[in-house]
């Protein structure tokens, strides 16, 4: 996978979310990330308007890292 956005990548600490996606990884593996959308609303705030150029690099991410599992 050719990375074009090398400085979009950013290390983040484990955080205790509200999100019920842990149980699904009790039966199927998987993961969870962050993607960020430069919003100055918060994910759940009705005036959420998320810029949508975000798309592209997270199915351009998620692509390559399921071209290349082994």
């Amino acid at each position: 996978m050719q990375n074009n956005y090398p400085e979009s990548y950013i290390s983040c600490k484990e955080a205790m979310t509200g999100e019920d996606f842990g149980y699904f990884l009790e039966k199927i593996p998987g993961f969870m990330f962050w993607l960020g959308v430069d919003s100055e609303y918060s994910l759940h705030h009705s005036k959420l308007n998320p810029d949508e150029a975000a798309i592209p690099f997270a199915v351009e991410v998620l692509t390559g890292y399921l071209e290349n599992i082994e």
